[in-house]
């Protein structure tokens, strides 16, 4: 379900990827990230480098666009302002 949700967003302004469990093993969800073109940002409620230190391990933490982590739920807002400014950076270029 979560592979396919990933999938789902391609076409998307972006996506903003709260896995939980999955961050740390998911080989699946790797490559679902690996195949999206649009900017995915990585969200952790908690700040995982002051839990237990296999949570600060992410199978998608190389194909991510950013990382947001400790926030609690204001790291989803955080995540929606970071890809509104990506897209934005992007089409500047342009």
């Amino acid at each position: 379900e979560m592979i396919e949700f990933v999938r789902a967003a391609e076409g998307s302004a972006g996506l903003v990827l709260n896995a939980g469990a999955w961050t740390h093993s998911s080989s699946g969800l790797r490559e679902a990230v690996r195949e999206l073109r649009i900017p995915v940002i990585e969200v952790h409620l908690s700040n995982v480098y002051a839990r237990e230190s296999f949570r600060r391990r992410s199978v998608v933490e190389d194909l991510v666009a950013g990382k947001i982590l400790g926030f609690g739920k204001e790291s989803y807002l955080l995540a929606v302002r970071a890809i509104d400014a990506l897209r934005k950076r992007s089409t500047e270029a342009k």
